[in-house]
């Protein structure tokens, strides 16, 4: 098979999404502390949370059918600024069970001058590639899964198993219309297209699970349908200590915990999001359980508390 040929600026030419290198000069370098890596522990497990960088969307991407002069408000952004661009990271979780190096999900590697993180920052700690046990794939989204493959378009974790839900492989191989989808036409077929190439490309080191698995020792696929039909949020326990990670059901906590009915653009079937975001944002309300985002702020590793209908967040740096 031909190499892939990532043109991060086609790309983002595509999506719509900026690459910020107009607010380089504003945004934390790889050695600030807003991208030093942080470490935790859950029961007998050590935890790490990387950030691969930065990119840029407009916002009303994160929010399609918020009134403006709501996500203007919820933005903290005079009205008709609102359309503006949204810089947000990438929290990708490294988990040493003691047996396994274990990473959920790869960031969006080559895509951008500002991505790609991960694997110089796990260098820099004496973790390597080839070091990485096995890759879970939340979903098949540019932001997740181009870092699976390096620049020239080969395995970035080469010895590491890649495990993906069943619904959501089936899913991107299917050349799906992506009908639901509230993008335009060129946007539906960059992700289609993307998804299908990477996903094709690791197809020999994938293992496909299904929702409620223990996909390995102390990892449980929670289902977690809408963002994606196979989108899943990933339960981790250790010693009883128990880590909830949501992944993309919310991503920014003052409009997607203050404003539960506002759905991602990217969301293949909002409905179903909405719900699976309230049903893991509840149960972890009222677990009180530790909780990863995706792409809250830097770690985004916490808890949420009810509020009425909606939820507060409540970051912390400690342990379950």
């Amino acid at each position: 098979m031909d190499a892939i040929n990532f043109d991060p600026d086609a790309i983002a030419r595509a999506l719509g999404i900026a690459i910020p290198r107009q607010v380089a000069g504003s945004l934390p370098t790889a050695a600030s502390p807003a991208f030093a890596p942080h470490r935790f522990r859950l029961g007998a497990f050590d935890c790490l949370i990387v950030n691969d960088g930065a990119y840029t969307v407009p916002a009303a991407f994160l929010a399609g059918n918020a009134p403006p002069r709501a996500l203007a408000q919820a933005l903290d952004r005079p009205l008709g600024t609102a359309a503006g661009g949204h810089t947000t990271t990438m929290n990708i979780l490294l988990v040493d069970t003691g047996k396994q190096l274990v990473l959920i999900d790869a960031g969006f590697g080559v895509f951008s001058p500002l991505t790609g993180r991960l694997i110089p920052s796990l260098r820099s700690l004496g973790v390597f590639p080839a070091d990485i046990d096995a890759v879970v794939i939340t979903h098949a989204h540019g932001d997740h899964i181009v870092g699976l493959l390096d620049a020239a378009g080969k395995l970035a974790f080469p010895n590491a198993r890649h495990l993906i839900n069943r619904i959501e492989w089936d899913f991107w191989l299917s050349d799906p219309d992506l009908a639901e989808l509230t993008l335009d036409e060129p946007m539906k077929r960059v992700f289609r297209d993307s998804a299908k190439a990477i996903l094709t490309r690791v197809r020999h080191r994938v293992d496909l699970f299904d929702d409620g698995e223990e996909i390995l020792p102390g990892f449980t696929a929670v289902s977690a349908p809408g963002h994606t039909p196979g989108h899943t949020a990933v339960e981790i326990v250790s010693e009883g200590a128990v880590l909830l990670h949501v992944v993309d059901a919310a991503v920014i906590p003052n409009l997607h915990l203050s404003h539960p009915d506002w759905f991602l653009r990217p969301d293949n079937w909002p409905a179903h999001a909405l719900l699976t975001r309230r049903r893991l944002l509840d149960r972890a309300a009222s677990e009180d359980l530790l909780v990863q985002a995706f792409h809250f702020p830097f770690p985004g590793l916490g808890r949420v508390v009810g509020d009425g209908d909606n939820w507060t967040w409540h970051p912390t740096t400690g342990t379950a």
